[in-house]
């Protein structure tokens, strides 16, 4: 198996995106994964007539025990917070695929699937 990268997004109807308390809990999220996976990286994409822009957290995954680390992450981190979600790009054969999920919804085995799937077509 080859590494990959899947784009998170993480979503909170409660909060203004550049709310302080909001830019906390990311941080606490990309934190987290970091201390789990290891790399990860933040990217921000411009919106015209907007100050800052859209960030997104990249995560490169390599292995059932990284992928395994990922998904319990996101349940923990979720399950903090039943508002919270979060967006997953992953991009195969270049086409991107994208699915949301939040702390109600999440399946731990379905998620492990849809990565290790992902990381066996690359």
């Amino acid at each position: 198996m080859s590494d990959f990268e899947i784009t998170i997004s993480p979503i909170n109807e409660n909060y203004d995106d550049h709310d302080p308390r909001w830019i906390g809990q990311k941080d606490e999220l990309v934190a987290n994964i970091k201390r789990e996976v290891g790399t990860v990286r933040k990217e921000t994409v411009p919106v015209p007539g907007q100050k800052g822009g859209i960030e997104s957290i990249i995560v490169a995954l390599g292995s059932s025990g990284v992928i395994t680390a990922v998904v319990d992450t996101f349940r923990a981190w979720l399950g903090r917070d039943r508002k919270r979600q979060i967006a997953i790009t992953i991009e195969r054969n270049g086409k991107k695929e994208s699915i949301i999920v939040d702390g109600n919804g999440i399946d731990k085995s379905t998620l492990k699937e849809i990565f290790a799937a992902a990381l066996q077509s690359r």
